[in-house]
């Protein structure tokens, strides 16, 4: 019994270390691209996305940006690629971009914000 306790506890740790390390990673990639792009999206509310049977991981946050405010999220699928998906105040998806790399990060995120 203590065994099979100590075995889920240690599989909890590493789940979430795995969620930690996935939006840490995304973080990362999106601010090595631009330094100064989350704060020009006004991102704040940061929070991991745990696995799932889609994602592997992610990070969502909170922006006030000039044509978007509400929530980014950015889900790494396990092909490898992003899905970043845009949610408004109601909390109703406003748009879903599927198949975007760490270099289409910047870009796609400054499009929907309008810059």
């Amino acid at each position: 019994m203590y065994t099979r306790s100590v075995q889920q506890t240690s599989r909890n740790v590493k789940a979430k270390t795995n969620t930690m390390e996935v939006a840490k990673t995304i973080l990362g990639q999106i601010q090595y691209a631009d330094r100064s792009a989350l704060m020009a999206w006004g991102a704040q509310n940061f929070v991991a996305i745990s696995e799932s049977k889609e994602f592997q991981g992610g990070i969502a946050f909170q922006v006030n940006g000039l044509t978007h405010q509400g929530w980014v999220k950015v889900c790494l699928r396990w092909v490898d690629d992003y899905t970043i998906i845009f949610i408004n105040k109601k909390r109703e998806v406003v748009k879903t971009v599927e198949g975007a790399y760490c270099d289409m990060l910047i870009p796609v995120i400054d499009w929907i914000e309008g810059k």
